[in-house]
């Protein structure tokens, strides 16, 4: 749980520059507590017990975070399940940390866009070189 604590307070110091995560799960604590929990009592789901993912924003998940694929309009929808990899690494016991931004609709709103920009989670940047963009066309602007 300490970890998971780390995970959040760190996302939250860069994600102003990075962009890369849209949202963190409210029940992520919760989560790593009953996953410990288990680990204490002699359970281990799989080699992925109590290790921390972020979910592409594309991927459904059928929890208190959005399923917007980037998009405005998205947010709220219900869906009625888990993407079938949620479910399957929610059974081996990953800790679902939050949602990750993503293009747009998965990049298929223009031919010529930015990769990794989208109305809910604004453009992504590198961890590396926060400043630059990258752009389909493989040119980088600062």
């Amino acid at each position: 749980m300490t970890q998971i604590k780390a995970y959040i307070i760190r996302i939250k110091e860069v994600n102003s520059v990075l962009h890369a995560v849209t949202e963190i799960n409210p029940y992520a604590l919760a989560i790593a507590v009953a996953l410990d929990a288990e680990r204490v009592n002699g359970t281990v789901r799989s080699p992925l017990h109590g290790v921390p993912m972020l979910i592409k924003n594309n991927i459904a998940t059928i929890d208190q975070m959005n399923n917007t694929v980037g998009s405005y309009s998205l947010i709220g929808a219900t869906i009625p399940r888990d993407a079938t990899v949620t479910a399957k690494f929610c059974a081996a016991g990953i800790i679902p940390l939050g949602k990750s931004n993503m293009s747009q609709c998965a990049n298929f709103r223009s031919s010529n866009s930015s990769s990794g920009w989208s109305a809910y989670g604004c453009q992504v940047t590198g961890a590396h070189y926060p400043k630059w963009i990258l752009v389909e066309i493989g040119r980088a602007h600062v």
